[in-house]
C-alpha cells in the first residue's frame, strides 16, 4: 500500500512538474475563456475586456521570463520549450500589446470596438505559441490552424464594409490552398521518415531520401504563403487592403514573427540535414520578396 502511495506521488508531482512547464499556455486559454465569459454578460464591455487583455498579456510576459532559460519537451517530446521558442513568444505578446496599444482610437472611430476583437487576437496569439513550441508536425498544424482561423475572422471584422468582408474570404480561400499544400508536404514527409517527430524526422532525412526533399518544397511554399514571401505574396495587397487598419497592422508583424520561427524550426531540425537543397532556394526567396515586395 505504502509503494503504491508513494509512487502515486511521484506521478503526481511529475503532472503537476509538467503543467507548470506548460503554464503559459496554460494561463492564456484559461485568460481566454474566462475573459469571454466577461464579454458575453456584461454590455459594452469593448474597454473592460481590453483592460483585462492588457493585464493578461503583461502577466504572460513576466510568467514567460521567469522561465526564460529553462529547457523542456513534454508530451512524447511533441511540445519544446526553451529559450529560443520564449524569446519569439515575448516578442509576440511586445507585438500585439503595441498594436492593441496604438489602434484603439482607430477602432473607436471605426466603430468596430466589438469586445471579441481583442479575444481573437489572443486566440490567433495561442496558436502562434503552439506552433512555435510544435516539435511535432501535428502538433504544429493545430497551433497553424487556430492562428489562421483567428486571422480570418479578424480580416473580416468590419461586418458592414463589404472590402473588409471580400479581405477575409479572399484570405481564407488562399490560405486555404496554402494549408493544404503544407499539409500535404507534412504528409509526405511523414510517409518517407516514418515519424511526425521533428527530431526522429532529422535522423531518417538526406540528400538520398527524394521523398524528403519533395516533402521540404511543398513545406517550403506553405510557409512562404504564411509569411507573404514572393513569389507567394499576392493575396496580401487584397487581405491588406480591404482589412480595417488595425488588423493590417497586426497581420504585417506578429504572425511574421511566428513564422520566421517556424521557418527557423523546420530548416535547422527537420531539414537539417539537406540544408544544400532548401539554402538556394531560401535565397531566392529571400532576394525576390526584398526586390519584387
Amino acid at each position: 500500500m505504502f509503494r503504491r502511495k508513494n509512487e502515486f506521488n511521484f506521478k503526481h508531482g511529475q503532472i503537476m512538474e509538467n503543467i507548470s512547464f506548460f503554464l503559459p499556455e496554460i494561463f492564456l486559454t484559461i485568460s481566454i475563456l474566462i475573459t469571454l465569459m466577461i464579454g458575453v454578460f456584461f454590455k459594452n464591455s469593448y474597454v473592460l475586456v481590453t483592460s483585462i487583455i492588457y493585464g493578461i498579456v503583461i502577466a504572460l510576459t513576466l510568467i514567460i521570463l521567469n522561465s526564460f532559460d529553462e529547457s523542456f519537451k513534454l508530451f512524447s517530446d511533441s511540445f519544446v520549450s526553451n529559450s529560443f521558442t520564449n524569446f519569439f513568444k515575448i516578442l509576440i505578446l511586445i507585438g500585439t500589446l503595441f498594436i492593441l496599444l496604438i489602434t484603439q482610437n482607430f477602432i473607436k472611430e471605426t466603430k468596430i470596438n466589438y469586445f471579441e476583437y481583442s479575444l481573437v487576437l489572443l486566440l490567433s496569439v495561442l496558436g502562434m505559441f503552439i506552433m512555435i513550441s510544435a516539435n511535432d508536425l501535428i502538433l504544429f498544424y493545430l497551433g497553424l490552424e487556430l492562428q489562421s482561423l483567428s486571422l480570418y475572422i479578424l480580416a473580416s471584422l468590419d461586418r458592414e464594409n463589404l472590402k473588409s468582408n471580400e479581405s477575409g474570404l479572399k484570405y481564407f480561400i488562399l490560405s486555404s490552398l496554402a494549408s493544404g499544400l503544407l499539409l500535404y508536404g507534412c504528409s509526405i514527409l511523414y510517409g518517407f521518415s516514418g515519424s511526425t517527430n521533428f527530431e526522429i524526422i532529422k535522423l531518417n532525412t538526406n540528400t538520398e531520401n527524394i521523398g524528403t526533399v519533395f516533402a521540404m518544397v511543398f513545406v517550403l511554399v506553405g510557409l512562404a504563403f504564411k509569411v507573404s514571401a514572393v513569389p507567394f505574396h499576392m493575396w496580401t495587397p487584397d487581405v491588406y487592403e480591404g482589412a480595417p487598419s488595425s488588423v493590417t497592422s497586426f497581420f504585417a508583424v506578429v504572425p511574421k514573427i511566428a513564422g520566421i520561427a517556424v521557418f527557423i524550426r523546420f530548416m535547422q531540425i527537420p531539414f537539417g540535414e539537406i540544408a544544400d537543397q532548401w539554402q538556394p532556394i531560401l535565397i531566392f526567396i529571400s532576394l525576390s520578396s526584398m526586390i519584387l515586395g
